[in-house]
Parts: structure tokens; sequence; C-alpha cells
């Protein structure tokens, strides 16, 4: 029994070449197998999953800040401000405006706070 287990992973780790004998061949993968919009709420939540972003969310509930704002607030650098920013916007629940020379962010999704709001409420 160990046996075929082990050839059975084997066979299963083994590239696989499709018809134009690259690899993938009768592979099917993940993602044609998720819906659009549910890959993107799992990106939503995947983004949610740093405390920092939540909290930033939070903040993003009073109107759109510029980025110094937002690292001042959330005490962070302003460059770890921008590389969160950029997986909340990456993942569709912020976006951002620039006005002059500064970037603005403004929430997209605040339903999202909702959820959040349920989540702090029952902990």
């Amino acid at each position: 029994m160990r046996g075929q287990t082990a050839k059975r992973l084997a066979r299963a780790a083994a590239p696989r070449e499709d018809a134009r004998g690259g690899p993938g061949a009768g592979v099917l993968h993940k993602c044609l197998l998720v819906k659009r919009s549910e890959q993107q709420a799992a990106l939503a939540f995947r983004a949610l999953g740093e405390p920092r972003r939540v909290e930033i969310m939070r903040l993003l509930r009073s109107g759109p800040r510029a980025v110094g704002e937002i690292a001042a607030e959330v005490e962070v650098t302003q460059q770890a401000a921008s590389q969160h920013l950029a997986v909340l916007k990456q993942a569709g629940v912020i976006a951002d405006d620039k006005r002059g020379k500064q970037v603005f962010y403004r929430l997209v999704c605040p339903c999202i706070l909702g959820m959040l709001d349920c989540l702090k409420k029952r902990n």
C-alpha cells in the first residue's frame, strides 16, 4: 500500500505536457474553476489578514486621506503605509485619486467595514 501511495504522489507531482508539448496537459487550472467575483473576494479577505490594513480601512471610513496622514495615524513609515495601500488597492477595496502632487486614498467597498464591525462585536 505504501508503494502505491508513493507512486501516485510521484505521478501527481510529475510535470505534464499539453497538446503543444509544454507543461500542463490535462491540467485544469484552479483559477479557471473559480468565478472572478469569488477570486476578488478571496483577494480582499487576504488583504485584510494584516491588522494594520484593517486599521487603515477603518481610518478611511471618515473620508479620503493622503498617504502621509495615514502613515501618521497608523504609526508606520510612509513607505510601509504605501505598501499596505497598494495591497488594499490591488484587492479592490480602496482607490486612489491624485490631487496635484498628493495621492488620496478612499474606500471603494465600505460594506467590508460592516462585516469587520460585526466581527469586532462578537469578540
